[in-house]
């Protein structure tokens, strides 16, 4: 809250003219723990953050960070995936199969049915395909594909 802040030259200069009430601030590290980048959300109505939008924050926060973990962690190998794309990885044709549905947002567990595979057998297709498209993730792979 600035509200009951001590009015310095910061305050007076900045808080003050831009009327805001509340700021709420976090920060994102890349994969050796620095700091990377500092994100303000500042809020002019006289209304504090809520504990929903505290928490939605929150989980939003653990998103963020790791998405901005893997973005400067692949920085330093962007030649080496440039090469990384759907025609390079050597996928099987039931890879293909599981990473078409993923890519449709069909779950793991559906993905085995609509297959007549195990679910472990999913499993396994997805990790073999996260590897090979370099991802951790589907939103990575989904994002890997369309750029390709």
């Amino acid at each position: 809250s600035w509200n009951n802040a001590v009015p310095d030259e910061f305050i007076q200069d900045y808080i003050r003219p831009l009327g805001l009430k509340y700021s709420l601030g976090f920060a994102l590290f890349d994969a050796d723990g620095a700091q990377k980048t500092h994100i303000m959300l500042d809020r002019t109505s006289p209304v504090d953050y809520s504990p929903y939008e505290l928490n939605v924050l929150r989980l939003a926060y653990a998103q963020l960070n790791n998405l901005h973990k893997n973005f400067f962690s692949n920085c330093n190998s962007v030649n080496k995936l440039e090469n990384v794309n759907w025609k390079t990885t050597n996928l099987t044709a039931r890879e293909i199969d599981v990473t078409t549905l993923l890519c449709q947002g069909v779950s793991p567990s559906n993905i085995s049915k609509k297959l007549h595979i195990a679910q472990p057998t999913v499993n396994k297709h997805i990790s073999h395909i996260y590897n090979k498209m370099q991802v951790s993730n589907r939103q990575e792979l989904l994002v890997r594909i369309l750029n390709h």
